[in-house]
């Protein structure tokens, strides 16, 4: 965490407001905060909650205190490099139509050793691309979150970030690609860690991740004829993705999809959901 913030203090674009919120944290991480800002940066928010209340709720917390034009979210894990803000401030300056900036990420070991490759070396299925990138952030989450940078008008717009989520970044972008240009800069402006744990790794986390994608899809679903059909898709997907993994309430779930698109697919599959609310996975 210290190395986090380093990297922060160590930007050369100065003129910085840092605020940290604490998600209840029960590890050494408040007296670190305390330690660290007390001796390099005082003026430092910090928000310490006493309990977990969750990403989206934690981050939002912190929104109301925000005073500058840009603004972005940043994990205690990663490192910026020194000229992340200021090359993206540059960008944007130059770009004013433009609300959101992003570019790639060097990988790194939870040690901090360099794996080799970049984010979107990694993730090869991942184009970024600039402009009006609505389309694209339906098919697949294609934002390396950590290296963006936001305009403020664009959160004065969206307000907050969605608390039914226990993620906060494809559903955040994909509202502001509706009415913002997105900018992909390329070159390596963030130090990522790669955490151990994947999906194929941790069960609990695969059904956290479709159920949070399926109510994405759901909540933002698309009836327009240029969209309708993708966001039926997606949906159609995570149904059979939460069916197989037994969640126990997906059957409400796919009742909802029905509702709102009218494809009877969605009843079959809440129908033979049914049992699985007495057997399935909570």
């Amino acid at each position: 965490m210290a190395q986090t913030l380093d990297s922060i203090l160590l930007q050369d674009h100065t003129n910085i407001q840092l605020i940290i919120a604490d998600d209840g944290s029960t590890d050494s991480s408040k007296e670190i905060i305390r330690n660290w800002t007390s001796e390099n940066a005082p003026q430092t928010k910090f928000i310490d909650h006493a309990k977990n209340i969750g990403l989206t709720k934690n981050i939002n917390s912190a929104l109301p205190f925000i005073e500058g034009d840009f603004f972005q979210v940043f994990g205690c894990d990663d490192i910026m490099l020194p000229h992340k803000i200021s090359s993206q401030v540059n960008l944007l300056m130059q770009n004013p139509g433009a609300g959101i900036i992003y570019s790639d990420m060097k990988l790194i070991n939870a040690d901090g050793q360099e794996t080799g490759e970049t984010y979107f070396q990694k993730h090869t299925y991942k184009k970024p691309v600039s402009g009006n990138i609505y389309a694209e952030l339906i098919e697949r989450f294609i934002i390396s979150a950590p290296s963006v940078l936001i305009r403020r008008k664009v959160l004065d717009q969206l307000k907050s970030y969605n608390e039914s989520l226990d993620y906060e970044d494809h559903d955040f972008f994909l509202r502001a690609a509706k009415d913002f240009t997105f900018i992909y800069m390329p070159g390596i402006t963030v130090l990522y860690r790669v955490s151990g744990v994947s999906l194929s790794t941790a069960p609990t986390d695969e059904l956290k991740f479709y159920k949070n994608s399926f109510l994405i899809y759901y909540q933002r679903f698309d009836n327009s004829k240029k969209y309708r059909e993708a966001y039926i898709s997606k949906l159609i997907f995570y149904t059979k993705k939460l069916y197989s993994l037994r969640f126990r309430d997906c059957s409400r779930y796919f009742f909802r999809a029905f509702s709102r698109t009218g494809k009877m697919i969605f009843m079959k599959y809440a129908i033979a959901a049914l049992p699985l609310y007495l057997s399935g996975k909570d």
